[in-house]
This record gives C-alpha cells, sequence and structure tokens, in this order.
C-alpha cells in the first residue's frame, strides 16, 4: 500500500529550435524541406511524501523519490509535401534527428 501527503509530478521542459525552410509555391503539389539545429532539456520530479507499507511487517517513508533530467541537442532535417485539392488538402513529412518521427495530416482551406 502506498499512502501520503502533497503527492504531484512536476515537469519543466525548455526547448529552442532553429531551421531553414524552403518550398516550391506550385497550385496543386508543393515540397518543403529544413534543415535545422535543436536545443532541448526537460526535468521531471516526483514530489511529496510517500509512505510504503506492506501492511503488518514493513513501513517506509520517502520524500521526494526521485528526479529525472534529459537533454537533446543535435541536427536535424525534414522533408515532406502538401497535396492541395480545392478546399481539402493532404500534408506529409519526415524527420531525421536525435528522434526521428513521420506524420501525417489534413487541412481545410476557407
Amino acid at each position: 500500500m502506498v499512502d501520503g501527503d502533497n503527492q504531484q509530478i512536476s515537469t519543466e521542459t525548455n526547448t529552442m529550435l532553429y531551421q531553414l525552410i524552403v518550398g516550391t509555391k506550385l497550385n496543386i503539389v508543393n515540397f518543403y524541406g529544413a534543415v535545422g539545429y535543436l536545443d532541448g532539456k526537460n526535468q521531471t520530479d516526483l514530489l511529496g511524501t510517500y509512505r510504503v507499507s506492506d501492511g503488518v511487517f514493513f513501513s517506509e517513508e520517502i520524500e521526494n523519490p526521485f528526479s529525472i533530467t534529459s537533454e537533446t541537442k543535435g541536427v536535424m532535417a525534414t522533408v515532406g509535401a502538401n497535396l492541395s485539392l480545392g478546399f481539402f488538402g493532404l500534408n506529409a513529412n519526415y524527420t531525421i534527428g536525435d528522434f526521428n518521427s513521420a506524420s501525417l495530416g489534413m487541412n481545410f482551406t476557407f
């Protein structure tokens, strides 16, 4: 059993992304690419008082049990495309960096 007071998770994130982006300006399909530098830091703290016990034989009180800090820095590149079909559009892009990611989306233009 875990009991306690003022238990909470606190997270602070600071990130800065610098990018140079180029793209086409065509009627139906557009392509784009970017090169950038990402600098970020994250800290997550488990705060409060935690009383851990098995009910009878064991009991321990722990205050502010742990903190996790992570950083990411590095160069990244993105390639993507946007397809415009009247007021409806589809877009897709892929980013290569410390964390690779792919995304798909749809948009409406009025």
